[in-house]
């Protein structure tokens, strides 16, 4: 058995933060350097950058056109929308999804790296410290979607890293960037798994049911929430289940609330749940349960418990 979890963490910082910096945005060729005139087609070239039609149209080389102001086309199947990753200053290429229309999508966790500085989530404008996604988010597909990387200088964030000891990582960032002062939930899908119960005891199962075993299992399983079926040979063995059981002057079980597995014809007992009361005996120190509406008796021929182990698996 697996167990996951799912945290809040909130990131405190004494000093101030200032806002994240801006890029600088490159001017284009025409803008510097040519002595010729802008925009008119003109004859002169200019002492910087090629001819001055060059400079009027603003495409000369150095351009850096951003997806502010250049969108790819729309996807050609018209159910379709695309959802673009800009690392915006980060290491690493554009990321070019297409999903279908009003669906979420898995957002991956970055690849993107910048030098000196933590990734907090994406935006849809660029250099803005707005975040709109994390890592790991469900992001609704309603539209044609850019996202832009936002990044904060290290020394202005903190970092939460996790240490999975051992754990199965299906969905967990290795480490999260914040502000100080925001609170960071982890992503819906984010889960540490774990197997917990090597070398414990979960069951009980035994052949010999006696008197002493019977009453000692039940009654310890009772207390301890634990889950507890019989075998009883009537026409051939099958399960029954045990929710509780009543107790004589005597201290031992005189009677078993059950579900029976076997009986089909006719819903008994509480609220219509299948609940019924049997009486058990005991012959020569071995329990006897009835049955067919108290008309018959069989020996319990295997006792089993199962234990959720909520103290072992609580822990993790």
């Amino acid at each position: 058995m697996f167990v996951s979890c799912l945290c809040l963490f909130s990131c405190r910082h004494s000093g101030s933060v200032s806002g994240l910096p801006e890029e600088e945005i490159p001017s284009s060729p025409g803008d510097g350097g040519g002595s010729g005139s802008e925009g008119d087609g003109g004859t002169e070239a200019g002492d910087g950058g090629g001819s001055g039609s060059e400079g009027g149209s603003g495409t000369g080389e150095g351009d850096v056109p951003g997806y502010e102001d250049e969108l790819p086309s729309p996807p050609e199947n018209p159910e379709m929308f695309y959802i673009i990753f800009d690392p915006n200053g980060g290491s690493g290429e554009r990321i070019y999804e297409e999903r279908a229309k009003n669906t979420n999508y898995f957002s991956a966790y970055t690849s993107f790296f910048k030098s000196g500085y933590g990734f907090l989530g994406w935006t849809k404008k660029k250099n803005s410290n707005e975040i709109l996604f994390r890592d790991g988010s469900l992001i609704p597909v309603t539209e044609n979607l850019v996202l832009y990387a936002v990044w904060v200088p290290e020394e202005e964030a903190y970092t939460v890293s996790f240490d999975l000891q051992g754990g199965l990582n299906n969905g967990m960032p290795e480490k999260l960037s914040c502000l100080p002062g925001q609170s960071v939930l982890l992503p819906p899908l984010s889960n540490i798994y774990k197997e917990v119960f090597e070398g414990k005891d979960v069951t009980y199962r035994s052949s010999i049911v006696n008197k002493a075993t019977f009453n000692s299992v039940i009654t310890e399983a009772l207390e301890n929430r634990k889950i507890i079926s019989i075998d009883i040979t009537s026409y051939g063995a099958h399960v029954i289940t045990i929710w509780g059981a009543s107790y004589g002057n005597d201290g031992f079980i005189q009677g078993l609330y059950l579900t029976d597995s076997a009986v089909s014809n006719e819903i008994y007992g509480v609220d219509a749940g299948g609940l019924q009361y049997s009486e058990v005996v005991y012959q020569n120190g071995k329990p006897f349960v009835y049955y067919n509406g108290g008309n018959n008796s069989a020996p319990v021929v295997t006792l089993c418990t199962f234990s959720s182990c909520q103290d072992i698996w609580s822990l993790y």
